[in-house]
C-alpha cells in the first residue's frame, strides 16, 4: 500500500492507495465480457429508454437535460416537484459479496462467483504480514 499524497492522518484504511495485482486474464475476460453485452445482449434486450449508463449517446449531461425538463414543466403547470437524491457513501465497498451473488445467481450469471467468493487482501509493513479473507466491497 501507498499513501494518499495530502493525507494527514493514518489511523483510517482509507487513506492509502492499494496496490492491486488485476491480472491481464481478468483485464482481457473484462473486455470480453463488455463486447459481448455492447454486441448481443443489448441489441436483443435494450435497455429501458430512461437509462443513461451504458447507453451510446446518452451522458450524465442528458440525464440532468430530462431531470431538468421535468422540474420546470411541473413548475411551468403549477405542479409540484419532488426529487430524492441519496448519496451512498461506499455502497460498492460496503455490499456484501452475498447480495452480489444472489443477484447475479438470478440473472444466470455463475462464473464470477467464485473469484468473489475467494478474495483475499494482503498487506504487509516490515515484519508484519496481513491477511483478511473480503466478505464485502467490490
Amino acid at each position: 500500500m501507498f499513501t494518499k499524497p495530502g493525507r494527514t492522518d493514518y489511523t483510517t484504511v482509507k487513506a492509502f492507495r492499494l496496490i492491486s495485482l488485476m491480472s491481464f486474464l481478468l483485464k482481457t475476460l473484462e473486455r470480453l465480457v463488455d463486447g459481448f453485452i455492447r454486441d448481443d445482449t443489448l441489441i436483443k434486450y435494450p435497455l429501458n429508454e430512461n437509462q443513461h449508463a451504458y447507453m451510446a449517446v446518452k451522458s450524465t449531461d442528458t440525464a440532468l437535460h430530462v431531470l431538468v425538463g421535468k422540474i420546470e414543466k411541473a413548475l411551468c403547470n403549477k405542479k409540484y416537484a419532488l426529487g430524492v437524491f441519496p448519496d451512498i457513501e461506499g455502497a460498492f465497498n460496503n455490499a456484501s459479496t452475498d447480495s452480489l451473488s444472489n443477484l447475479l445467481r438470478s440473472k444466470r450469471v455463475r462464473w464470477i462467483n467464485s473469484m468473489l467468493s475467494s478474495r483475499i487482501a494482503r498487506a504487509n509493513s516490515g515484519e508484519m504480514n496481513l491477511e483478511v479473507h473480503l466478505l464485502r466491497g467490490f
